[in-house]
């Protein structure tokens, strides 16, 4: 009797421990799997880095390229030169068998990128006194050298404050309000790199690339407004379907064609459409701006704050301008017009998306920086419809 009633005290034991032991043996597992996720997240982050950092250094090649070729045709460049140009992208993939500097060469030179790294403002300084030609091999080594690691926060704040100094000097240096960040400078080139980081790509990507790739299924609607070419296009329409010379005149101008009865009755219908996909775009940039990542808001606040420093009577529609200036131009419509240089997209979109996307940044662009088409009359009309959303969002971007 006495051993049968320790069986069950030892069974009763056993009972109320299994849950215990349970939820110890589930809490290792969630324990193991959060440190596994946790690895994996350090190993992204580590790639990310370092393919932003080769995304940025075929992107100089490609320039560097560009105006090689342009001096080749000017200029007939000699064989050897030619040479140089077709090996200079296997630079990066290469690299031979080099010598280690001694141990004071490498004490001096770990001295000087810690000098560098930690007082901001001497990079600041160097970044005003390179030519436009000269800026991206500056910033290949601060962008990814010097401030390479793009996800942690010591070397942001660092990289941040330098943007601070560089800021502050080109707002002592303007003129007039006008030209404020307006110009391709090495700033704005700056400004442009650092939104190409990491962060800045994955904000883009789950902002618009849905949007995008929307438009990009409809690879047969046509969304030219432009009265030439939609007049252009229609003669030769007519042409195909009846198979004879179209009796239409050609070579009339832009006003001439923007009269023509059929040409109105063709763009009309287009602009209500392009309206409504660039209100759909516009409504996600709004609905994001929280999701902006804190380095790109916090350049929005500076050239706020510069601007009142240096301009006291601007009101918040000329601030707005500025910062749309950054944000649209610099970060936002690029990935809009070229979603494939962002990996938003898989390969190059078809020419009549091409064309819509076109449009559509260039209704954000105007739109964040309050002008008018005056060289474009023909989209003047696609600018009042998204006055009213537009305004809310510049509310939102001072707030």
């Amino acid at each position: 009797m006495r051993s049968s009633t320790k069986l069950a005290s030892s069974s009763a034991r056993s009972t109320r421990c299994s849950p215990a032991r349970s939820i110890r043996t589930r809490s290792t597992t969630l324990d193991n799997e959060l440190t596994q996720a946790q690895r994996k997240l350090r190993e992204l982050k580590a790639r990310i880095s370092g393919q932003s950092k080769k995304n940025f250094l075929l992107e100089r090649d490609v320039r560097y390229l560009d105006s090689r070729i342009a001096l080749l045709i000017q200029n007939r460049m000699a064989l050897d030169e030619q040479a140089e140009v077709a090996t200079h992208l296997e630079e990066m993939e290469g690299g031979g068998e080099g010598t280690f500097p001694d141990d004071r060469k490498r004490q001096i030179y770990g001295n000087l990128f810690f000098l560098l790294q930690s007082e901001p403002r001497h990079i600041g300084t160097l970044t005003r006194l390179v030519s436009l030609s000269e800026i991206d091999t500056l910033l290949q080594t601060v962008m990814f050298t010097i401030y390479g690691n793009q996800y942690e926060s010591r070397e942001e704040y660092l990289l941040l404050s330098m943007f601070q100094n560089v800021l502050a000097a080109q707002f002592e240096l303007s003129t007039e309000f006008g030209s404020l960040l307006r110009a391709n400078t090495p700033v704005s080139r700056m400004m442009t790199t650092y939104t190409r980081r990491g962060p800045g790509q994955t904000y883009l990507k789950n902002v618009l690339s849905e949007r995008i790739n929307n438009l990009l299924e409809h690879q047969d609607l046509d969304l030219e407004i432009n009265p030439l070419k939609v007049y252009e296009q229609m003669i030769v329409d007519i042409e195909l379907e009846t198979g004879a010379p179209c009796q239409l005149p050609r070579g009339i101008t832009q006003e001439q064609a923007s009269a023509h009865a059929d040409v109105q009755a063709i763009i009309g219908p287009r602009l209500t459409t392009l309206m409504e996909i660039a209100g759909n775009f516009l409504s996600t940039i709004i609905a994001s701006l929280d999701q902006v990542p804190y380095g790109i808001r916090w350049i929005c606040k500076q050239i706020r704050s510069l601007t009142k420093r240096k301009y006291p009577n601007a009101n918040d529609a000329n601030i707005c301008s500025l910062i749309g200036g950054f944000f649209m131009l610099r970060f936002v419509n690029p990935a809009i017009v070229t979603p494939q240089a962002y990996m938003l997209v898989e390969g190059s979109p078809s020419r009549n998306p091409r064309r819509a996307l076109t449009l559509v940044a260039k209704m954000l662009q105007n739109l964040a920086n309050k002008s008018t088409f005056s060289k474009e009359p023909y989209m003047a009309a696609l600018n009042h419809p998204l006055a009213a959303p537009a305004a809310h969002g510049r509310s939102r971007a001072v707030r």
